[in-house]
């Protein structure tokens, strides 16, 4: 008995059989052709699971085989198009067949033809299982994608043909298939006899009602299917007649899920269609929207009816053979005028905001729409400012013209310059509230307020300076520097004149003059920016040192005035560090010193390369007198681009630092002027000798250094960097030194503005980061487990560290391992393990980390809510609990009741803060339950 015989012969053929014959058909000089002689007879077998059978090995032989030679696709082809007319049992292994052929590009053009409509003709396609129904619509992309050309020719009967093989699909993978399927045929077949049955057989999906079961290995999501379905329908303006009346209908559902599906279909729409196609229908679409922008209680729902509104003006205004004419947006935009006006006349009531809302889109959509509205809304606006109304009307109508103006596109220069006098008259305005909106409406108007500038300056100036009201005083500086913005002569009057005097004597410089500064400064030249940063370098020097309040704000005004780059000679950076270096800077507040170190960097990276020895030599002079300096030594030196100072020679005066100063503030400076040699370093064997010792009898004290210096290699990805962290792990089971080397990972990872920033030339290596995790995350996950009992939660700390920094992506590669572990992590008794592990918990939303552990999470988390002892973690609980109510809904439908009953011992917290927490986090809990039971 052949081979062949026999695999057809038995009840389960074997796979060993299967890969013999197709060994043998590929070794054969007949090759394919050969095989189907050996089948003859039981391809014409009276028995249809004989020729069943049959059918099914050369499709398997065919779609397995790797030397299908292009003479036998046609023969191949006509044989199973033949074949598609048999038994509906043997359609399957054709259709397998198929895909294969199809998938050759030297498919003859004939074959593509025949197959085609052998599928159509014969496929019953909707009759078979999903599995088959898949084969065959990738058939059809296969053909699509090589042989659209020839097919093309088959016209309406093609169009038809396909109409017929989707029809009453149900399978969301084949849907998905067959919405880019539908795309390719609208855009290339005639559809017009067929034009309304495809529009039908995909429009009945429309809106998507898709959910994917629990556990499901689908990587299918409602929102995919909507996306492409969308696409579909607006492919075409050929479906206006037929969309807009279903968008209609939809978009006056009461599922919200419908509405935004609608209104989104409906911009799409936009985007293809004319006039012409829309006239039919923007009276009733009009009404539509407008309800569904101002009364919706869904704010989504409202955003896309804005939306809508601005997509459906643009449309209208688009040209049709080459001609545009403007009457379909005017009386568009009339009718919405209509609704809206009589709300803007109510300033007390709530629709004014909506109606507001709705002329910005408007006014957003294109230029005509603007003016039209504009115009026939600004002069009413304008009229009731100016008449007695209340301080709240006023406040409305300030808002309202700016809010207006800010939406507008084009040109609308004369409707500000109308709208001028009248805001400046009310920024005079004795009550505040009216005095701050026109203000805000004002810096608005700023580039058509040119010829009003002398008018306004001193005002400005003394409202920013002078008022008793903070708030005044930072919107008087912001619309200054609106104005500022749009006029060079302007800026440079109010700096060089009207704040010249405030700025050179540090008795009258005070916080408003800084916040003008801070406004104007990084708009203007920069011989300006070099006076002011001058001029606040001597107000610095001259600031009283009790004065903690207004040196932050000088500094603040500097950094403000080095925002982009400036030419910068050696005595700036020279006269600031002499200032510097009088103040004791261990003993100001943090603030502070970080904002000298900003102006330091950014100094040092403006100023001449040639004057950088010298600074960094008088740098080094003036740590020698005075010690205490060395944090601001410090900002020099780490910012300093690699071979300006030899590296040895900074290690041979800062390594001592790092164990044996007094000051752990200096001992922390040394560690990162440290950190910042080895990093950039070209020969870091050499200097690592002494420091590399150091590893192998660690300390307390020698600590901080052997971190900062693991620091520098894994940022460089040095090959000597894996064996200090493989050290640093080992020393978590050193009692002595465990807590400190847990602790010590988040300075390996962490960034820091003051040292190896992306602005101090480090040597960074791409996905750093990523190495170490997966490096160090196993061997801590493992050693979790075996580590002595008093040390557990040490390597928890060390774990939390590591993952707290590195990108999702990274700790989704261990994704098993890292929910189990967090899990095991919230049942610790340490404060710190449970509140860096929350922490994580409510920054992981969005990895889907934690569906598959919903059911142990919510227990534990409401349990911690209630029970803990620590305040903070109480807080953090009740926040990861309503992060947690964004997973799939159906997932947590079980375990609403019992979370929303269970939290009612969290709202009589003895602490408010607490009780504040979990109000917040139990309403959400509520409204997802009240959610899932409406629909």
């Amino acid at each position: 008995m052949s081979l062949v015989a026999k695999y057809l012969s038995e009840p389960t053929p074997s796979q060993e059989d299967f890969l013999e014959i197709l060994k043998d058909v590929e070794e054969s000089t007949n090759h394919v052709l050969g095989l189907v002689e050996s089948l003859g007879p039981s391809l014409t077998s009276l028995d249809k699971e004989t020729r069943a059978s049959a059918t099914q090995l050369l499709a398997d032989v065919i779609s397995n085989s790797k030397g299908l030679r292009r003479n036998d696709l046609e023969p191949l082809a006509d044989f199973f198009c033949d074949r598609i007319k048999d038994h509906h049992s043997i359609v399957p292994h054709v259709l397998t067949a198929f895909s294969t052929l199809t998938g050759r590009s030297d498919l003859p053009d004939a074959s593509a033809v025949s197959i085609a409509q052998s599928m159509f003709q014969h496929g019953e396609v909707q009759t078979l299982s999903q599995q088959h129904r898949a084969t065959a619509f990738q058939t059809l992309v296969n053909l699509l994608h090589h042989k659209l050309e020839v097919l093309v020719m088959l016209r309406e009967s093609f169009t038809l043909g396909y109409i017929q093989m989707i029809d009453g699909e149900k399978d969301p993978r084949n849907l998905l298939t067959i919405f880019g399927l539908t795309q390719i045929v609208i855009n290339n077949f005639p559809i017009g006899a067929y034009c309304e049955e495809l529009f039908e057989v995909t429009a009945c999906y429309f809106p998507v009602d898709f959910t994917p079961p629990p556990g499901a290995s689908l990587q299918i999501t409602r929102q995919q299917l909507a996306d492409e379905l969308r696409a579909t329908l607006t492919s075409t303006h050929r479906f206006s007649q037929y969309c807009l009346p279903l968008l209609i209908e939809k978009i006056s559902s009461d599922l919200q899920a419908a509405k935004q599906d609608s209104l989104q279909t409906l911009m799409d729409c936009c985007k293809v269609y004319n006039v012409e196609h829309l006239r039919p229908f923007t009276n009733i679409i009009t009404q539509q929207l407008l309800r569904e922008a101002m009364l919706s209680p869904s704010s989504r729902t409202k955003e896309l009816a804005l939306e809508a509104i601005s997509a459906i003006c643009s449309c209208l205004a688009k040209p049709v053979d080459g001609v545009t004419v403007y009457t379909d947006v005017d009386d568009f935009c009339t009718s919405i005028i209509k609704e809206c006006k009589h709300h803007l006349f109510e300033p007390e009531h709530d629709l004014v905001v909506s109606s507001v809302k709705v002329l910005q889109a408007l006014l957003s959509s294109n230029q005509h729409a603007a003016n039209f509205v504009l115009t026939d809304v600004m002069p009413v606006i304008l009229e009731r400012l100016n008449t007695g109304q209340q301080t709240k009307a006023k406040c409305v109508y300030l808002d309202m013209i700016r809010d207006l103006l800010s939406s507008s596109v084009g040109n609308v220069y004369s409707h500000k310059v109308s709208a001028l006098d009248t805001v400046i008259e009310h920024m005079r305005h004795s009550e505040e509230a009216v005095c701050e909106s026109a203000l805000r409406c004002l810096a608005e108007l700023a580039d058509a307020a040119g010829s009003k500038l002398h008018e306004v300056r001193q005002p400005l100036l003394d409202m920013a300076t002078n008022s008793e009201s903070t708030a005044l005083r930072n919107t008087s500086s912001l619309c200054l520097a609106a104005l500022c913005k749009h006029n060079e002569e302007a800026r440079d009057e109010v700096i060089y004149k009207a704040l010249h005097s405030r700025l050179v004597e540090v008795h009258t410089l005070e916080l408003s003059t800084l916040n003008i500064l801070d406004a104007i400064v990084a708009q203007c030249s920069s011989d300006v920016r070099l006076y002011v940063l001058t001029q606040l370098l001597i107000s610095f020097e001259q600031c009283p040192p009790d004065n903690a309040v207004l040196k932050d704000g000088i500094l603040s005004s500097i950094l403000c005035a080095l925002s982009s780059p400036l030419q910068l000679d050696s005595s700036i950076l020279t006269s600031f560090m002499q200032t510097c270096f009088k103040i004791k800077l261990p003993e100001i507040a943090d603030s502070t010193r970080m904002l000298m170190s900003d102006i330091i960097m950014q100094i040092v990276n403006f100023t001449d390369k040639s004057y950088l020895p010298s600074i960094a030599e008088s740098s080094l002079t003036a740590l020698n007198t005075l010690p205490y300096t060395v944090t601001a030594v410090q900002s020099v030196l780490c910012s300093l681009p690699h071979g300006v100072l030899d590296d040895t020679q900074l290690l041979d005066v800062f390594q001592p630092l790092t164990s044996q100063s007094p000051s752990p503030l200096m001992r922390l400076s040394a560690c990162k002027i440290c950190a910042s040699v080895i990093n950039k370093s070209a020969k870091t064997e050499n200097l690592l000798k002494d420091i590399l010792s150091v590893f192998d009898s660690p300390t307390a004290n020698t600590l901080p250094l052997c971190l900062w210096t693991t620091k520098a290699l894994v940022l460089r990805n040095h090959h000597l960097s894996q064996g200090c962290v493989s050290k640093l792990v080992s020393w978590l089971r050193n009692p002595m030194l465990s807590a400190d080397v847990a602790r010590g990972f988040e300075v390996i990872l962490k960034d820091y503005r003051d040292v190896l920033s992306s602005k101090q030339h480090p040597n960074i290596r791409l996905m750093y980061k990523q190495r170490l995790f997966m490096l160090v995350f196993p061997v801590l996950h493992e050693m979790s487990s075996s580590i002595e009992q008093e040390l557990v939660a040490n390597v928890h700390i060390a774990v939390t560290n590591l993952i707290k920094y590195i990108p999702k992506q990274v700790a989704s590669t261990e994704k098993q391992k890292l929910m189990t572990l967090l899990v095991k992590l919230l049942q610790s008794e340490d404060i710190e393990v449970l509140q860096q592990t929350l922490q994580l918990i409510d920054a992981d939303s969005d990895s889907g980390l934690l569906e598959q552990h919903v059911d142990t999470l919510l227990p534990i988390l409401i349990k911690l809510s209630i029970c803990s002892s620590s305040m903070q973690v109480r807080i953090s609980s009740l926040k990861c609990l309503a992060t947690m109510s964004k997973l799939t809904t159906l997932l947590i439908v079980p375990h609403m009741n019992s979370v929303i009953k269970k939290l009612l011992p969290a709202l009589d917290d003895k602490k408010r803060l607490v009780r504040k927490e979990a109000v917040k986090t139990r309403n959400i809990w509520c409204m997802v339950r009240d959610g899932h039971e409406s629909h």
